[in-house]
């Protein structure tokens, strides 16, 4: 049985954001991130033969 990706957390982003400057506003960076985290998962998902 394979593990699937966990969705990305803010504790993610906050840990990245540590090392990295942010330069656009927080709120746009976290929904595209979350955006693109989605779209990742549900790529894996349709790999996995378990496509909606």
């Amino acid at each position: 049985m394979a593990a699937a990706p966990l969705p990305l957390s803010l504790d993610d982003i906050n840990s990245f954001l540590a090392y990295k400057p942010l330069l656009i506003d927080r709120e746009e960076f976290e929904a595209a991130i979350f955006a693109l985290d989605d779209a990742a998962r549900e790529e894996w998902d349709k790999k996995q033969g378990k496509g909606k």
